[in-house]
This record gives C-alpha cells, structure tokens and sequence, in this order.
C-alpha cells in the first residue's frame, strides 16, 4: 500500500519535522503523515464501507477499481492519500491520524466520489454504488 503526501500552502499536515519513526521525533509520535505531532492530537480511525448496501463480495467489487481514501483538514490545506485499497476488505483501520485531518474522500484513481467527516467516534462509513 502506498501512502501519497500532497502538499498543499502547509506542506503535509501540521507536524514540523518529517519522519518515517517515532524515533525521529524527540518525544513526539510520527503520524501516517510522516509528520511529527504530541501523542494527544493522534487518534485511530476506521473507514467502513458496503457496496450498494452490502458487505462487499468478489462479485459487487468487480466493477470497481482499487480504492483511494484521502484524509483532509477542514480548510484542505494538507491531505494524504492510501492507495491501493482493495475494495473487497470493506474497512480500513488507520493509526496514528493526526487530529487535524477532519475528513474522508473516497474514490478510485483521483475521482473523489464520496466524502465523510471523520465522527466524534472516529469512524466513518461509505456506501458504495458501482
């Protein structure tokens, strides 16, 4: 799975220092961003999605290609991207998420055709219509 950081007028995220470790940031936790941030504006995320109602099967995912998830922040001055997501594992679980990404985009190959506040419980759901 590839992880895509677009800069935008803030670079990727709000973290000063770029990391691949927590060991690269002096106390602070390396967010999926590869930015560094304090442990407290980290959380866990998981993206839930059905295809036209269901759990997704071999048969309701044949029509769509490999899934892009885009996280954002409310003024999309930084976002990164995961791809390739198979669509058939219907969730993703993401660590280590920064807090000011608000937002999920999910789509196929740059068409965003969905997107989703991240909730106070830290989920997200989709549901996909092919």
């Amino acid at each position: 799975m590839r992880t895509v950081c677009l800069i935008a007028l803030v670079g990727c995220g709000g973290g000063a220092t770029i990391c691949s470790t927590d060991g690269d940031c002096s106390g602070q936790v390396c967010a999926r961003d590869e930015q560094c941030y304090p442990a407290s504006q980290i959380r866990s995320v998981v993206i839930n999605w059905t295809v036209s109602g269901a759990a997704p099967t071999a048969t309701s995912c044949a029509s769509i290609a490999n899934l892009v998830l885009q996280f954002d922040t409310n003024d999309l001055s930084a976002s990164f991207e995961f791809e390739p997501v198979p669509c058939i594992e219907g969730k993703f679980t993401l660590d280590k998420l920064p807090t000011i990404y608000t937002q999920v985009d999910l789509g196929s190959e740059n068409d965003f055709a969905q997107s989703e506040p991240i909730g106070s419980d830290n989920t997200v759901s989709f549901d996909l219509i092919p």
